[in-house]
């Protein structure tokens, strides 16, 4: 028993103190992006934005009113600098 004790009081006390981690700072916004009615979102894997501020948006399975597959299964939505709805790329298509 001694010996785990000497062993525990040999170890370094960094080794047993907590880092910090730094705060990131952001800001939220409330309903951003703004998508028409009737669309939502299923999962994101992936968002973008381009050079001009626009943000595009990888969605799979906007199943809110069926079953996720074919042109419904996998959608990329593109949105102004402001967050509103510009377009749908390859509405309709499941390549």
């Amino acid at each position: 028993m001694m010996r785990y004790l000497l062993a525990l009081l040999a170890l370094p006390l960094p080794a047993l103190a907590q880092q910090t981690v730094p705060a990131i700072p952001f800001t939220s916004v409330t309903d951003y992006p703004n998508l028409p009615d009737g669309m939502n979102f299923g999962e994101v894997p992936g968002v973008a934005v381009n050079s001009k501020g626009h943000v595009f948006v990888f969605s799979r399975s906007n199943s809110a009113t069926g079953p996720a597959f074919g042109a419904a299964a996998a959608q990329l939505f593109e949105f102004d600098q402001d967050g509103n709805f510009a377009r749908e790329i390859g509405k309709g298509l499941y390549a």
